[in-house]
């Protein structure tokens, strides 16, 4: 995770400082499935970190309760602070507001049974 969050922080940076990205699209960080959802696994993390005493200044996968806080930290600490984040794991939207008006927040999508289960292939 370390290696991602080093990877993650310098796309970012690369898309919104180099690029001149208005909306960035994050999917699929994480898996969605019980007992492995995103932020569970960042709530485990950051109970094992305050276990061990360690320093606020660790990685902010480290310290953060949920997908949401990961990333807002993470922005902050690559100067990007004042991206906007709206997130339900495993997906992300991060947006500059001096650039896009966010109307109104999105909202949670939710799949019909018949996307999700597996279908035999028709033969024709």
């Amino acid at each position: 995770l370390y290696t991602f969050t080093k990877r993650l922080t310098s796309d970012i940076v690369l898309a919104f400082r180099d690029e001149n990205v208005n909306v960035l699209f994050l999917c699929e960080l994480g898996s969605m499935k019980e007992p492995y959802k995103i932020n569970d696994m960042f709530a485990k993390r950051m109970e094992i970190a305050d276990g061990m005493k360690t320093s606020p200044e660790t990685c902010p996968c480290d310290r953060s309760k949920c997908l949401h806080d990961y990333l807002e930290k993470l922005l902050k600490n690559a100067g990007l602070g004042n991206l906007q984040i709206s997130c339900v794991g495993p997906y992300a939207c991060i947006w500059d507001s001096q650039r896009v008006e966010m109307i109104t927040e999105p909202e949670t999508f939710r799949p019909s049974p018949s996307n999700t289960i597996p279908r035999k292939p028709v033969l024709t």
